[in-house]
């Protein structure tokens, strides 16, 4: 794969495209519903699932931060914010903490596709080969690419409204520092797929707070890139004239 092409920024979709998203059922997308007085609900609803003993305004604090960080993922045009969270117990012997998010880029050829690229963008660090395994798969719109790999995540500036609610609720959290107490790594599983002779593909990215769990997150990233159709559609939309046609 050549080391110098790779996605672009997420870009927004015609408005007759088409996104058939293959997820579990039970799977919790922060960016649903549309309406945001319901989502604030839902978002309320998942942080007290998953910190039952935070303080009501601090717990307020952290449904504003999540609000905002909602907010530019819509502005930034990402189609999913997926949330597996499972606490230790009968289902998981540790907690499972997974997120995933999914959106349309702008691609090269495939087997001109940088992976590594891939992944540099996506989470603003670059991506040690050296630790990396990466592998081609069919897909069901017909070629796919994926990742598997662990880093030290840091805090970038997009975050800094999420950060600035965080550290109102009493933690500490610095833009550019190790997003994890004593800096330590999150498993990444990353896939590209897309339609043969197009220039825009499905990217999912899957970040979980334990690495030792990236093989199972990588299972559900594969899944849902393999498994998902992405239709970019003719019509443009207003706040994008170029949009892509899609491929025949």
């Amino acid at each position: 794969m050549s080391p110098v092409r790779g996605p672009g920024p997420a870009r927004p979709l015609a408005a007759d495209a088409r996104v058939d998203l293959l997820l579990p059922p039970d799977f919790h997308d922060l960016l649903q519903p549309e309406d945001p007085i319901q989502a604030r609900v839902e978002v309320d609803t998942l942080l007290r699932r998953l910190l039952p003993a935070m303080p009501d305004p601090h717990l307020a604090s952290a449904v504003e931060g999540m609000m905002r960080w909602r907010a530019q993922l819509q502005a930034a045009h990402v189609l999913l914010h997926g949330v597996v969270a499972v606490p230790a117990g009968e289902h998981s012997p540790v907690p499972v903490h997974w997120h995933v998010l999914a959106a349309a880029l702008e691609v090269p050829a495939p087997e001109e596709l940088d992976v590594g690229v891939l992944f540099s963008r996506a989470v603003g660090q670059r991506l040690d080969t050296t630790r990396a395994h990466v592998e081609s798969f069919p897909s069901r719109m017909g070629w796919g690419v994926g990742v598997l790999t662990s880093f030290v995540p840091r805090l970038p500036e997009a975050i800094a409204p999420l950060a600035a609610a965080l550290g109102s609720a009493g933690s500490r959290v610095t833009v550019g520092a190790p997003a994890l107490p004593g800096g330590g790594e999150v498993g990444v599983a990353a896939t590209v797929t897309g339609r043969h002779g197009s220039g825009l593909a499905l990217g999912v990215l899957g970040i979980c707070l334990d690495p030792d769990q990236v093989l199972e997150l990588g299972a559900l990233v594969t899944t849902i890139g393999a498994g998902s159709v992405l239709d970019p559609g003719a019509t443009p939309t207003a706040s994008d004239p170029g949009a892509h046609a899609p491929a025949p």
